[in-house]
């Protein structure tokens, strides 16, 4: 690597990479707490960041582009860290009730363990523009093709009646919303346990019924 190329022992990738960072941490702390995505400038935001408007230019065209990547973050977090949850359990022998509980619990943790994250995720993502409502509609989609396919293997393992869980699924996605967002928020006093196995019953007597 030429020397011109490294400025203080970093290369240009590298410091290109730590401003992104930098912009996305300010962005998290701006939009997932005071004053929100509506009330955050491209200015405020890089004077949070100790960067300038150019070098944010330089990473993103718009506001909604940082609100975008935030809230596709959280999500591909939160499956990783479901899959990784419902991976660690045998797909034949774990009881329904240990996958949901597992799966729920790892993503209760991604999105609603931080408060920040639980506005993005929930609150300032939602009636932003119709470009990043399809993206929430897709994601709700994704989310429920997840929960129906553990349903189905709950179903060939005789657990619960095959069925169409397009209503179930749907619904609960919006109660997991609901009470995640509240929980994060210090709406709900409950205990993160709490939470989980109250989403918990809910699936599995909407599963079992």
């Amino acid at each position: 690597m030429r020397a011109e190329s490294r400025y203080r022992g970093r290369s240009v990738d590298e410091r290109r990479e730590e401003r992104e960072r930098r912009l996305l941490d300010a962005a998290l702390e701006l939009m997932g707490g005071e004053p929100g995505y509506r009330g955050t400038t491209v200015a405020v935001l890089c004077g949070a960041a100790g960067l300038s408007t150019r070098q944010f230019y330089e990473h993103f065209r718009t506001l909604e582009e940082v609100l975008t990547r935030l809230y596709t973050s959280v999500n591909e977090r939160a499956e990783a860290a479901v899959l990784e949850a419902l991976g660690a359990l045998d797909p034949v022998t774990a009881p329904l009730a240990d996958r949901v509980r597992a799966g729920l619990g790892a993503y209760a943790r991604v999105t609603a363990g931080d408060a920040r994250w639980a506005q993005i995720a929930y609150v300032q993502i939602v009636g932003v523009n119709p470009t990043l409502e399809r993206l929430r509609a897709d994601r709700r989609a994704h989310w429920a093709a997840l929960l129906a396919a553990e349903a189905d293997q709950a179903a060939d393992r005789g657990e619960v009646s095959r069925r169409d869980w397009t209503l179930t699924t749907a619904a609960f996605i919006g109660a997991v919303n609901a009470l995640l967002h509240d929980w994060a928020a210090g709406y709900v006093t409950a205990g993160f346990d709490e939470v989980v196995a109250e989403l918990t019953d809910l699936l599995l007597a909407r599963l079992t019924y």
